[in-house]
């Protein structure tokens, strides 16, 4: 790959703009320093951006023919798969990657990165195919971008990996990627919303494995960590799940005035959203332990 952060700075200079007036509205003057350096991946949202500042095409930055239609597409795909995700809608998202995405299309490292973290997680989650998820995690990591930086594809790998080992029962294996995950997202750092929607749900994933080891307390812990992501970013992404997760967890601390508020606001959520997966999960609960709402009111 070319060196993009040091075309960006060349062609901002040409320009005559300022680094902090350059940066604004695009991300931070500290960021904009990283990328400018090599020493941070530009995300396609900031980088279409940045292109649309300088106005040149993304096609000047690569030295190569891109097509920007098929870049929006891209992105559109890739956002899309997201959302699926966030909704546990899996299997829908499996079905997007394999019609509307070829790897033939993935021009950046950026898009190779997403597209084999989705790709992992769909096959773990709705295939139950571990082994193949480990191998596209792995092929996540192993692909870098010219600065070696971390992105936050790097990081869901390294979850996912934690997902794949539970799915395999190789808990110890499992417990490893998942706190090294959790070590690596407390280091990272964004301004893109999309990636930091994904913070809240590395916690959340965490969270469900010590919930799955019945160490509730860490679970509780970590489910309030990823809340607090969310809240402070005023995003639904994954929010009733959260909320299932923190009232099967306080439930089994015995709290069940709180768990069965928790449970409320997942269902009502999940209904908003129309997470038939949360919806059947809070209904399976209320069913088990004969938890009436009306006495929440």
């Amino acid at each position: 790959m070319e060196n993009i952060g040091g075309k960006i700075k060349a062609l901002r200079i040409q320009k005559e703009m300022r680094q902090k007036e350059f940066a604004k509205g695009i991300c931070s003057n500290v960021t904009l320093s990283n990328i400018e350096n090599n020493k941070q991946n530009p995300s396609m949202e900031i980088l279409i951006k940045i292109c649309d500042k300088l106005e040149i095409a993304l096609q000047d930055l690569y030295g190569e023919p891109i097509d920007t239609e098929e870049v929006k597409n891209l992105t559109a795909n890739f956002d899309q798969l997201q959302w699926l995700c966030g909704n546990h809608r899996h299997r829908e998202a499996y079905i997007l990657l394999m019609e509307e995405i070829a790897e033939e299309q993935l021009i950046t490292i950026c898009f190779q990165k997403k597209y084999y973290y989705f790709l992992g997680l769909t096959q773990v989650i709705h295939l139950e195919k571990p082994d193949e998820a480990i191998f596209n995690f792995s092929r996540t990591l192993n692909t870098e971008n010219e600065a070696k930086t971390e992105t936050i594809e790097d990081v869901l790998a390294l979850n996912g990996l934690g997902i794949a080992y539970t799915f395999k029962g190789e808990m110890d294996k499992a417990e490893f990627y998942f706190m090294k995950s959790l070590e690596h997202m407390k280091k990272f750092e964004t301004e893109v919303l999309s990636e930091q929607k994904e913070m809240g749900k590395i916690a959340f994933n965490t969270a469900k494995h010590y919930s799955d080891k019945k160490e509730y307390k860490k679970a509780v812990d970590l489910c309030l960590e990823a809340l607090s992501i969310l809240i402070n970013l005023d995003s639904r992404y994954h929010l009733s799940a959260l909320y299932f997760l923190l009232g099967y967890n306080l439930f089994e601390l015995g709290d069940r005035v709180n768990s069965s508020k928790n449970y409320f606001i997942a269902k009502a959520l999940a209904y908003v959203d129309n997470n038939q997966h949360v919806l059947d999960a809070v209904d399976e609960e209320l069913e088990k332990h004969k938890i009436v709402f009306d006495a929440l009111i």
